[in-house]
């Protein structure tokens, strides 16, 4: 079995006043209602996000929070990236609560 955990990067299609990409994180589970406007949020440095809820355990984790993104914005670039263990260890300089 993988060991692969999963990160996505979307780059919105936004006016040049705001910050043009970023990886998904979660802020919050879905309460099951049709907004989920709130769930998830965009932050634009990799490190940041893989320690604040932007890293997945399943593929079908990663597609949701792009889906949700999709809903949100009109997406011109979008990457599920699969990282190691061992990968994510290193991005996060050994932070103890990368899971």
């Amino acid at each position: 079995m993988s060991d692969e955990k999963y990160m996505v990067y979307v780059n919105p299609y936004v006016g040049p006043e705001y910050y043009s990409g970023g990886w998904i994180i979660k802020l919050r589970e879905g309460d099951g209602s049709s907004d989920d406007s709130w769930d998830y949020t965009l932050d634009s440095i990799l490190r940041r996000a893989a320690l604040k809820n932007g890293i997945y355990s399943t593929m079908k984790e990663a597609k949701k929070a792009l889906a949700w993104a999709k809903r949100q914005e009109i997406i011109i670039f979008s990457k599920i990236i699969p990282f190691t263990q061992e990968e994510l260890y290193d991005l996060c300089e050994g932070e103890k609560n990368v899971k």
